[in-house]
């Protein structure tokens, strides 16, 4: 599976999934992010499976990504869920000796060790749910949407594939159900809606907030 993208960043590698923790870079590496490119690169034979889900619920409101690896716990998996909302820029607060002006657009974080017997059940869910055998969507899906892009490396063969809704498959997947059992950061998910540009910019605001937010993807299989 590849991804083919309307939009090209170019130089732009995601260096390991830590760099989501950085806003500006963030933005930066976001579509080489979703491709898992840094994934891709060491997903080789004996390589230690890893897994990555991307849940956009409309870019500028809610980001969920969920990177599973191994972890120092004899036996477990680490599991960094990140969730990004929408900036809240009414209050910002300042600590003169710890300063951090990118405070409102960082992503809530959480950790939390999986038994392998769990990632074990998540492997087997996202495997049904056809992340290796399912074509890739042929659509293009675009920024404001609801979808789910999942790369993974299991038994060192490199996979990536996306669920859009509104769609049976998105509905009846099973995976998503386990990453939000497994979510510790207390936030409440956007569940899907359907949504067009003024609903989600404001008409006084659309032209402007396209370009600086709206982008599209593509999916397909080459």
């Amino acid at each position: 599976m590849a991804l083919a993208f309307a939009m090209v960043l170019a130089g732009c590698v995601a260096g390991g999934q830590g760099i989501q923790d950085n806003p500006a870079a963030r933005k930066l590496t976001w579509f080489s992010y979703i491709k898992g490119e840094d994934m891709r690169e060491r997903c080789v034979p004996g390589a230690s499976d890893a897994y990555r889900f991307v849940y956009n619920a409309v870019y500028v409101e809610q980001v969920r990504t969920y990177d599973i690896e191994t972890s120092p716990v004899p036996g477990h998996m680490r599991m960094t869920a990140r969730v990004t909302n929408k900036a809240d820029l009414t209050t910002i607060l300042i600590d003169p000796a710890q300063p951090d002006l990118l405070s409102p657009w960082r992503a809530s974080k959480a950790q939390s060790d999986l038994p392998k017997i769990e990632v074990d059940r998540l492997k087997r869910a996202v495997l049904g749910d056809g992340l290796a055998t399912r074509p890739a969507p042929s659509r293009s899906v675009s920024s404001i949407e609801f979808y789910w892009a999942v790369s993974a490396c299991i038994d060192g063969q490199f996979h990536l594939n996306a669920w859009i809704w509104p769609n049976s498959d998105f509905d009846q997947a099973a995976f998503p159900k386990l990453l939000f059992a497994w979510d510790m950061t207390g936030i409440a998910i956007n569940p899907p809606r359907k949504t067009d540009e003024v609903s989600v910019y404001g008409a006084s605001q659309v032209y402007e907030q396209r370009y600086a937010n709206y982008f599209k993807l593509r999916f397909d299989q080459s």
